[in-house]
């Protein structure tokens, strides 16, 4: 029989919980004072007794959404498990240091070791090496309403190609910032056009997001 309705019902006619400990024959009685009247004797006594104290010690069960939420009990930056959807848990990089912390890191790009060439399944997923380059999976975010295009799904506006021939991203037609393209090539840089200007290779980057 599954124990889980059996206590449920002993939780409903235990209504005073009332426990008698005899010295004689070393045995212990838990009884009801309702009127149907439970009782239990020896081990199964125990058992009962043990289950109760569980439940009465027991905590919700923490199922943080994002790093911000985690930071409240961590100050340390490194990998946890967050639960976006409330249900499946995820693997992440929390930042808890920069700006306050509690910061879900999105992409990270330190050396070139992690191939952005994927599809569209891949980078939905989230693909790399939480420890050093990595893409946590693009159902986290939206980039000002931009469709996210992949070498095999093309969503973006430019007519005359992909603008996601080698990597993924929230093109438009193409972009002013990509941080997933090639490491360290100058044909197509990981780069920030506005910032470090046209073709100049980015070394290190890193996107994260916060709830405000």
């Amino acid at each position: 029989m599954d124990s889980k309705p059996l206590f449920m019902y002993l939780l409903i006619m235990l209504m005073e919980r009332m426990v008698e400990s005899h010295s004689q024959n070393s045995y212990k009685k838990v009884t009801s004072s309702s009127n149907s009247g439970v009782c239990f004797y020896g081990d199964t006594a125990d058992r009962v007794l043990n289950l109760m104290a569980a439940d009465g010690n027991r905590k919700p069960d923490f199922k943080p959404k994002d790093c911000k939420y985690l930071h409240r009990k961590h100050t340390q930056s490194g990998i946890y498990k967050i639960y976006p959807d409330e249900n499946e848990p995820k693997s992440v990089y929390c930042d808890m240091e920069t700006d306050g912390g509690g910061w879900t890191v999105i992409v990270r790009r330190v050396d070139g070791s992690e191939n952005f060439n994927r599809n569209w399944h891949t980078y939905e997923r989230g693909f790399g090496n939480l420890k050093r380059e990595f893409w946590i999976g693009d159902s986290f975010s939206k980039h000002n309403g931009f469709a996210f295009s992949t070498p095999d799904s093309d969503n973006d506006t430019w007519p005359k190609g992909n603008c996601a021939a080698t990597s993924g991203w929230w093109y438009y037609a193409c972009d002013d910032v990509s941080l997933t393209k090639s490491y360290n090539k100058k044909s197509s840089p990981i780069e920030w056009e506005q910032w470090k200007g046209s073709g100049v290779s980015i070394k290190y980057a890193v996107m994260m997001t916060r709830p405000k």
